[in-house]
């Protein structure tokens, strides 16, 4: 093999390696709807602030999809809302492993390490 064929093979394995992180990193580029199964859910928060109905539907898809940042965040956020904030905290600090530049998590965890807690939301009915 000439140094020329040598270049072009490593090229081609960094190429698969920083696309196969990539991927891993990214899990909602794998599949469109596990990606619109989050959005309904998120829907559900943000319009019907429904976190009963949300957190039993979150855990399911995180039982299955466990590298969605963006579900753990959710998942954390209904914790909070409804006072679990142990378990919240669990969850925003899964979400940060995923996902580092979340903005939302950092803050929740600010907020639950204050100690200071706000009045709990009931959920729905």
């Amino acid at each position: 093999m000439n140094t020329l064929q040598k270049v072009l093979v490593a090229v081609s394995v960094i190429i698969i390696l920083v696309g196969g992180w990539y991927v891993l990193k990214n899990p909602r580029t794998q599949s469109p709807e596990k990606q619109q199964t989050l959005e309904v859910i998120k829907e559900i928060i943000i319009t019907q602030k429904d976190c009963k109905t949300t957190l039993p539907k979150l855990a399911n898809f995180l039982k299955e999809n466990p590298r969605y940042a963006e579900a753990w965040q959710f998942l954390g956020v209904c914790q909070f809302q409804t006072g679990d904030w142990t378990a919240a905290k669990i969850s925003f600090e899964k979400a940060l492993v995923l996902d580092p530049e979340m903005d939302a998590p950092e803050n929740y965890l600010k907020i639950i390490n204050s100690g200071v807690k706000p009045v709990k939301r009931e959920a729905k009915p």
